[in-house]
């Protein structure tokens, strides 16, 4: 499982890296167990690249992992609540199980 989500992150990344001055115009999904993760780049585009992505550039300098998504996205979502920013798992898990 680790080894799928990190491989699904660095293929990400090497994208990222090819595309670091465009933010992706279509959702990213990630395959896993509990539910594709879908990452909407669009509806994220007030925060900063290097907030998830260690990077002005939007190139990836960190090895995410489920912990780090839960931590990083988890904490982002609950400080944004006002702001319509959801908590449940639905929200970043939207797919079907991979």
């Amino acid at each position: 499982m680790t080894k799928l989500f990190s491989a699904a992150f660095l293929a990400l990344a090497l994208v990222g890296a090819a595309a670091a001055a465009e933010m992706p115009t279509k959702p990213i999904t990630i395959p896993n167990k509990n539910g594709a993760i879908t990452f909407n780049h669009d509806k994220h585009k007030a925060v900063k690249c290097e907030v998830c992505h260690g990077d002005p550039k939007g190139e990836t300098k960190i090895t995410p992992s489920k912990d780090w998504g839960h931590k990083t996205c988890q904490e982002c979502h609950k400080a944004n609540k006002d702001k319509g920013a959801k908590t449940d798992c639905k929200t970043c898990h939207s797919g079907p199980k991979s």
